[in-house]
């Protein structure tokens, strides 16, 4: 399974557990329903690099206008605020100058997880 496969749910997601995962590496879990009656599905998501991450409570976070995703509750942000920032406070662009950083983002239940990277997650 790929992140993109994620990107079309639109039902509840909730946050397991997010942890380092190895060095400079995140484990994010994430359940989720596949249909009503269904059991619930498990899924790790797991960046070997990243440049930074965040978790929010999703009371307070609002839809910010300017920015541009795909998805749904998994999203890829091509122009946010959370981007620039990390453009602006960290040497990504000069040590990897040939590699797009991408905004990963998942909208669960009580939680905003974002995650940047150089490389696409593993969804396992």
């Amino acid at each position: 399974m790929r992140y993109q496969d994620l990107m079309n749910l639109k039902d509840e997601i909730t946050l397991e557990d997010i942890k380092e995962y190895g060095q400079n590496s995140v484990e994010i879990i994430i359940n989720f329903y596949a249909s009503p009656k269904a059991n619930p599905v498990r899924r790790r998501i797991i960046f070997d690099t990243y440049v930074s991450y965040t978790v929010l409570n999703e009371s307070y976070t609002y839809n910010v206008d300017g920015e541009v995703y795909d998805g749904n509750l998994c999203r890829i942000y091509s122009e946010s605020h959370y981007l620039e920032y990390i453009k602006n406070i960290t040497l990504t662009e000069d040590v990897h100058p040939e590699t797009q950083m991408i905004h990963y983002e998942l909208v669960c239940e009580d939680h905003i997880v974002d995650v940047i990277s150089l490389e696409e997650p593993d969804v396992i």
